[in-house]
């Protein structure tokens, strides 16, 4: 049990490590608020799939900020790769909003 607990927080940080340099942010939290621990993506493109975290199932709220560009968030359906597929509701930026079942995200920039 310890093992499994420790491969799926490697996993996660794993995950989480991959730097990037876009002006958005989408994270996914276990409060309704979207505060506490989340997983996601930091500085992320416009129209960049921010694909299933580990541990997706526990984190049905989602929330998309951005360093200054106006921008849409996009919750997708989850393909079998755990990425973004087809639209399935939009929201404005900077909200919490409710996520189950999971989907993933992306923000479309307007410009």
């Amino acid at each position: 049990m310890h093992f499994k607990l420790s491969l799926s927080l490697f996993a996660a940080s794993a995950w989480l490590a991959s730097a990037q340099n876009g002006p958005f942010t989408i994270r996914w939290f276990p409060d309704r608020y979207c505060r506490g621990r989340s997983l996601g993506c930091n500085r992320w493109e416009s129209f960049q799939c921010c694909p299933r975290p580990p541990g997706s199932s526990a984190l049905p709220y989602v929330r998309a900020t951005s360093a200054g560009p106006v921008g849409i968030l996009v919750l997708t359906e989850v393909t079998n790769e755990g990425l973004c597929g087809l639209c399935d509701d939009t929201g404005a930026l900077n909200n919490c909003y409710p996520n189950s079942p999971f989907r993933t995200a992306f923000v479309a920039g307007l410009s």
